[in-house]
């Protein structure tokens, strides 16, 4: 969890042994942080208390960690946004207008083909992988997109698709490191995230069908509004 070193690194393996545990365990890890490590652990006590994700986290590396080099701190910071805002909000409720992320169809809408995974291809896509989910969606509808497309963030960026920033039926909605989901969560800070539209109402709001591996479900759905939907890039397939 920690890099653990020099004298802490001691103390966590004498603690190990005393409870007749592995050091790797991660609650024995937890244990040792929080009620183990000497003065240590009532300083990570009091910067857990911390409201502002940014500063805590810069604390925690530099304070607590102590860290030798520091010019990881804005990827670090983006990470504890990322999981702060996924784990406070679930992805169940959003603001802005935008409905929470849900395994089921959203009422008031339809999808022109069934999702059926189950004849979904791995192929250059990991499983369960927002890329592996959009471009068999994409093949739903017999349309193609390249099979190594790089990470969801990278699809706005290929050559040789239109993109554009009009939500477009079909295409595949790419979202840039970091950026939001229809307010309710943030793409991952590093890879981005991509998406398949499914429907686009009258009054502009689109509904996206998505997979991670951080939803609890292969796939799921989420309507973004106009507002919403306008920050987006969509990328049309062939």
């Amino acid at each position: 969890l920690a890099q653990w070193d020099s004298g802490r690194r001691v103390n966590l393996l004498n603690y190990a042994k005393s409870q007749k545990k592995s050091w790797t365990d991660t609650n024995l890890q937890v244990e040792f942080m929080f009620e183990q490590d000497g003065t240590d652990s009532t300083l990570i006590k009091q910067l857990v208390k911390g409201t502002n994700v940014k500063q805590t986290t810069e604390d925690i590396m530099r304070k607590w960690e102590r860290a030798g080099a520091v010019d990881s701190l804005p990827k670090r910071q983006g990470f504890a946004e990322y999981w702060y805002t996924f784990m406070t909000t679930g992805g169940d409720s959003g603001t802005g207008g935008g409905s929470g992320i849900t395994p089921d169809i959203p009422s008031g809408w339809t999808l022109d083909k069934p999702i059926n995974t189950s004849g979904y291809l791995a192929t250059s896509y990991e499983y369960k992988q927002c890329t592996w989910f959009t471009w068999n969606r994409a093949k739903d509808f017999c349309i193609t997109f390249g099979m190594y497309m790089g990470n969801g963030a990278d699809w706005q960026h290929q050559a040789g698709y239109s993109v554009t920033t009009t939500p477009t039926l079909h295409s595949a909605v790419s979202f840039s490191g970091g950026q939001t989901l229809g307010g309710q969560w943030n793409a991952d800070p590093v890879y981005g995230h991509v998406a398949f539209v499914e429907g686009i109402h009258s009054d502009g709001s689109v509904l996206i069908s998505q997979s991670g591996t951080g939803f609890s479900t292969v796939y799921t759905f989420q309507v973004l509004t106009k507002a919403q939907a306008s920050q987006l890039h969509y990328v049309i397939g062939k």
